[in-house]
């Protein structure tokens, strides 16, 4: 099952959620049992003069508890597998303050205190290998029954880190605009 990992609100968040895929998974199984009712035996299909008789394989239902069973370990089976993504989720902790915003507020001030062109360069330089870094995290995650589809995700984080290194930039380029300007 593939799970989009997607930002929200500066959280990440699986697509669907987990509590949909198991319902799904559980509407499958019971669609399987019911659609396993009034199965012919194979008999009527290998010799010719049963194909009269009405002969069907016993069929099981939902509510037995055989198949509550089984339904119930398909569930615990699922449960253990969506630790995987949830474990995988910790790969983007470092990419927290460009998730919560708290990058973009840093930035602010940073640039509020009219730092240094070495500064400058050197924070630029920073935002550009993250942005670049994020770039090169894995698209899709196979993590077993699961497989976690984080393109969104990274593309997101990686443009809002170039869009900080970018507004540096500019920044850059508008001082020294209006230093050209004092010039003349």
């Amino acid at each position: 099952m593939v799970v989009q990992l997607k930002v929200e609100s500066g959280k990440l968040t699986f697509d669907p959620p987990f509590r949909e895929l198991r319902d799904i998974l559980l509407r499958l199984l019971t669609d399987i049992v019911q659609n396993a009712e009034d199965l012919p035996r194979v008999e009527i299909e290998l010799f010719p003069d049963m194909k009269d008789k009405r002969l069907f394989l016993r069929s099981v239902h939902v509510d037995e508890a055989l198949v509550q069973d089984y339904m119930d370990q398909a569930v615990d089976v699922f449960k253990l597998n969506t630790v995987g993504p949830q474990k995988y989720l910790n790969t983007y902790k470092k990419y927290q303050d460009l998730l919560n915003n708290k990058a973009d507020t840093e930035i602010n001030t940073f640039i509020q205190d009219e730092p240094v062109l070495l500064a400058l360069s050197k924070k630029i330089d920073s935002y550009q290998n993250l942005s670049k870094e994020i770039a090169s995290l894995h698209i899709t995650v196979p993590l077993n029954m699961l497989c976690l589809n984080c393109d969104v995700v990274n593309q997101e984080l990686s443009a809002r880190a170039a869009r900080l290194a970018d507004r540096m930039i500019q920044y850059v380029v508008d001082q020294n605009r209006d230093k050209n300007r004092g010039y003349a």
